[in-house]
């Protein structure tokens, strides 16, 4: 018997449609001054609810029936794009964020409940705490050290978020792309 395909797969907050266009020319300035940086697409812009790796597409009904659970009742979220930053540091980054900010109140328990389910089911949990961010790049040769101007970027204009997202990871040598294999709406406030 064949073994059964995994892909990489994550649960997100998709904000490309939101935010992308506002975040495209910083990426595209930031491209030019520090190319061996790998950035990602302003289509492809998200927050990382939940990061499970490798999965089956048979665990996709088990992982989309805790989400619908905890999604149940949840009501859209109003957030902006605020302040650069990196960790562990901007002065010395492996990786380049632009932080998350708004109604955090209301995502960060819907977060909580989510990582208890996925851990009640058997899926590893991040030990850190969660840091709302969208990661623009990740600096891969430990000899390279971006000196970003966090001046660089001030802030967008508040937008509401209205679902979230089952991504499959796609790695390429450029960027990853995302494919969405199912979308959870959280209900209008």
């Amino acid at each position: 018997m064949a073994s059964e395909e995994h892909i990489r797969a994550f649960l997100a907050l998709p904000l490309a449609s939101c935010f992308g266009e506002e975040v495209k020319p910083l990426l595209e300035h930031l491209k030019r001054k520090f190319p061996q940086v790998r950035w990602v697409s302003p289509q492809g812009i998200h927050v990382t609810l939940h990061f499970f790796g490798a999965i089956t597409r048979r665990e996709i009904d088990r992982i989309s029936e805790i989400i619908q659970k905890k999604t149940q009742g949840r009501e859209a979220v109003e957030v902006h794009l605020e302040g650069l930053g990196g960790f562990p540091t901007l002065l010395r980054p492996r990786v380049i964020w632009i932080g998350l900010k708004g109604e955090i109140a209301k995502l960060q328990p819907l977060q909580e409940e989510l990582e208890g389910g996925f851990k009640n089911a058997g899926y590893p949990c991040e030990e850190r705490v969660f840091k709302p961010h969208v990661t623009l790049g990740r600096v891969k040769d430990k000899a390279v050290s971006p000196n970003i101007d966090p001046r660089c970027f001030s802030r967008t204009a508040t937008k509401k978020i209205t679902e979230l997202v089952l991504y499959q990871s796609n790695l390429t040598s450029q960027s990853p792309r995302y494919e969405a294999l199912k979308t959870y709406p959280l209900a209008a406030s």
